[in-house]
């Protein structure tokens, strides 16, 4: 068995809440993180007391559920390809500082017009122990077929992930993702999916 403390994160200004686990040998353990915090947002911290394990979160949502696989440290930068705010498609940036200090942090946006780089998101703050929602589509950019995010910390490291409602332009559905701590060469994927109404 794997012993584990799992502290929970909220935006919303919500309180963090911890709670011990322990998860039978060779099997798996499943935390619904609603029952523990009420917030808009939660971002789970798993610490395991000693050995590996293998963590990944569902978000389960009425347009579609969204798997992801966490990462096991933080950045100062965080980077996202792909945004999308066409026919009121929502487009949120998800920022948690696990961290006991402030974050500051500096954003910017990439779009078929150009970088943008709006000053309410330069030097923005996030609290210690807390998650930030930036909302792109309220921030100027919106009927955009293609947003890039950059995130880049000044002071401390966090996480940073994104959440994209789709509602038209030839896009539906719900997806909840990290960003990528930094740019690469080389982009590998390892599972696509083809069928009838199914584009990649």
């Amino acid at each position: 068995p794997k012993r584990a403390r799992v502290t929970l994160l909220g935006s919303d200004q919500a309180a963090p809440v911890s709670q011990d686990i322990t998860v039978p040998a060779r099997d798996t353990f499943t935390l619904s993180v609603s029952d523990a915090l009420k917030a808009t947002f939660v971002s789970a911290i798993v610490e395991l007391d000693g050995g590996d394990a293998m963590v990944e979160q569902r978000a389960i949502y009425p347009a579609g559920d969204a798997v992801s696989s966490c990462i096991t440290q933080t950045s100062s930068s965080w980077y996202f390809a792909d945004g999308f705010t066409i026919d009121g498609s929502t487009d949120q940036i998800i920022l948690t500082n696990p961290s006991a200090d402030s974050v500051s942090v500096n954003l910017a946006f990439f779009t078929a017009a150009g970088k943008r780089e709006p000053s309410a998101f330069q030097g923005d703050s996030v609290p210690p122990h807390s998650v930030k929602v930036v909302s792109v589509a309220d921030n100027g950019l919106k009927d955009e077929r293609i947003i890039g995010v950059q995130v880049i910390a000044s002071r401390g490291q966090l996480v940073v992930a994104r959440a994209q409602h789709y509602f038209g332009g030839h896009r539906l559905g719900y997806s909840l993702t990290l960003g990528a701590p930094a740019p690469s060469e080389q982009v590998w994927f390892a599972d696509g999916e083809k069928g009838v109404g199914i584009s990649e």
